[in-house]
Order: C-alpha cells, then sequence, then structure tokens
C-alpha cells in the first residue's frame, strides 16, 4: 500500500459565523474562494514533561491557536470584504476604516492525494487580518503577483477545531457529497 500523499488543493471555502451569547454557533452557506494555489496550517502546540524518579514520568500537551495561511491568484473585492469584514459600496468600492472587524469563519478545502482520492477539511472557527501587499512593474518577463492572506483559528466553545474526512472504503460517501453544502458538523445547526 502507498503512502497516498498530498498532491493537490482546491474549493477554498468560508463560511460566516454567527454567534449567541451562549455561545451557540451557526454557519451560514459557504462560499467557495476562487484559484487555490496554496494552503498552510500551523498548529499552535505546547508540550511539557513531568520528571520524577530521575526520569520522564508524563508527558502533557495542549493546543492554542492555528495559523492559516492560504494563497491565490487574486482575492475578489467582494471576497476581500467578506473575510475582514469590510463592505462594497453602491460604487463597488471598498472604504476601510480602523474600526472594521474582521468576522469569525470557517475554512474548508480538499486536498487530492496521490491515490486520486481527498481529504476533506473544515477549521471551525478564526478569524482573517488584513494582508499584506506588493506590486511590481512589468518588465520583459511576466511575473505573477498572488495574493496571500493569513488567519487565526481557534477551538469553539465545546473545544472542537476542525473536522475532516478522507475518501476510503469506510468514509460515508453522503457526509463527502455534501462537504461544503454546509460545515460539517454534527452538533451545530447549519442554514
Amino acid at each position: 500500500m502507498g503512502t497516498n500523499a498530498r498532491v493537490g488543493l482546491r474549493d477554498i471555502h468560508v463560511a460566516l459565523i454567527t454567534e449567541e451569547a451562549d455561545g451557540t454557533i451557526t454557519y451560514d452557506t459557504p462560499k467557495k474562494i476562487a484559484g487555490a494555489i496554496e494552503a498552510t496550517m500551523t498548529p499552535n502546540t505546547s508540550r511539557a514533561t513531568l520528571y520524577a524518579d530521575d526520569r520522564p514520568a508524563e508527558n502533557a500537551q495542549s493546543l492554542a491557536e492555528t495559523e492559516v495561511s492560504f494563497g491565490v491568484g487574486y482575492l475578489e473585492l467582494e471576497d476581500y470584504a467578506l473575510l475582514l469584514g469590510k463592505e462594497v459600496n453602491a460604487d463597488g468600492a471598498i472604504v476601510e476604516t480602523i474600526d472594521d472587524k474582521p468576522p469569525y469563519v470557517a475554512f474548508g478545502f480538499r486536498s487530492e492525494r496521490s491515490d486520486g482520492t481527498f481529504e476533506y477539511n473544515w477549521y471551525l472557527k478564526g478569524d482573517f487580518a488584513v494582508p499584506e501587499e506588493s506590486y511590481n512593474t512589468k518588465n520583459d518577463s511576466i511575473e505573477f503577483q498572488t495574493q496571500t492572506i493569513t488567519g487565526q483559528f481557534i477551538a469553539r466553545e465545546d473545544g472542537k477545531w476542525r473536522s475532516r474526512i478522507v475518501e476510503n472504503d469506510t468514509a460515508d460517501q453522503t457526509v463527502i457529497d455534501g462537504w461544503f453544502d454546509a460545515v460539517y458538523d454534527e452538533e451545530t445547526e447549519q442554514v
């Protein structure tokens, strides 16, 4: 049996979160962000070892936030507004203020594996920050100028932080078929 390494990335989706005062979360219908180039998830974990009787006796670890960064060919203005809590005005422009607050969102995608199956992921709660921008002049060769945006994802009140499934003989095909119709979560209301 092969390793079934990851060989692709596609179908990045985000879903706005509505959170009630009691911590109840509702996800909007996921929206696709076109042009996936790369995605990197970096969990911030902490590990400690307890020593007793002159040897390691116990290990403990905790997960804080996960940094999520993704790159696209171009982040459309409406997607930029969605991710960062901005508004597109009647003229089709965004006027940004220091008071804009990025909303909490879920972040999902799928990754092809070397055997042709897919791994599906949802990061359940996080927000994105205004991305770095750079522009270069044209010259005698073409240089693509892609965009990357980074966010911090945290666990929800119930401790859940990610849902994932891999296509194989035991995976529920109904769940896979509807993965981007709604954020996957057995216990959360989906709109």
